[in-house]
């Protein structure tokens, strides 16, 4: 292996000269860092989108479904409301809907008001906040998106804590305290399922 030894510098031109080329080239390099990086937030972008059109398909799908049963919700309500008021000292006991076959044959009743809640997912607009994806999007899309998950997520909560009203399936004493005890548990249930 032959090495060459550095050569001495003859004067400021040459020395201002090779200081020019490591800028450029130090430029250069940093320029390309920012394309690569600029076109893997673009991929990223795109999947992320993709994986959200799924994912607001799917909540489409719930809201749909909520809205075409929501009439029906509360006019089990209302017949509930309506028993409750009609009973006298005790309640008239509600009865209790049949549950899935697995569950009936494990001796659990059924409810009172049984019925299929579809919630909604933001999983997948979670995980692209996490890895900041979602910073990466235009901006009236972030807030479009954010608005609409927020609903998401608020729906999706209204049906993990929707109220139990089995306690209607029970002959239970009715004093005005009870009575009003019970349609106000009547009237949360509701509320909390309509979003008031």
């Amino acid at each position: 292996m032959h090495v060459h030894p550095p050569k001495p510098l003859h004067g400021w031109k040459e020395f201002l000269n090779e200081i020019f080329v490591i800028v450029v080239g130090v430029l250069i390099a940093l320029g390309f860092e920012q394309v690569v990086e600029e076109l893997h937030w673009r991929h990223k972008v795109h999947e992320g989108e993709e994986r959200l059109k799924e994912e607001m398909a799917y909540n489409y799908r719930s809201a749909l479904n909520f809205l075409v049963i929501t009439p029906c919700i509360n006019a089990r309500y209302d017949q509930l409301q309506d028993r409750l008021i009609r009973s006298g000292a005790t309640l008239d006991p509600a009865p209790r809907e049949s549950t899935a076959s697995r569950m009936a044959a494990l001796g659990v009743p059924g409810r009172v008001f049984n019925f299929s809640y579809v919630g909604m997912s933001t999983s997948v607009w979670e995980a692209l906040n996490a890895d900041e994806t979602a910073q990466h999007m235009p901006q009236q899309m972030q807030r479009r998106l954010g608005f609409i998950m927020r609903n998401a997520a608020t729906f999706a909560e209204r049906g993990r804590t929707r109220r139990s009203i089995d306690m209607l399936a029970l002959p239970l004493p009715l004093d005005p305290a009870a009575r009003t005890m019970l349609a106000s548990e009547l009237q949360n249930s509701r509320d909390t399922l309509n979003g008031m």
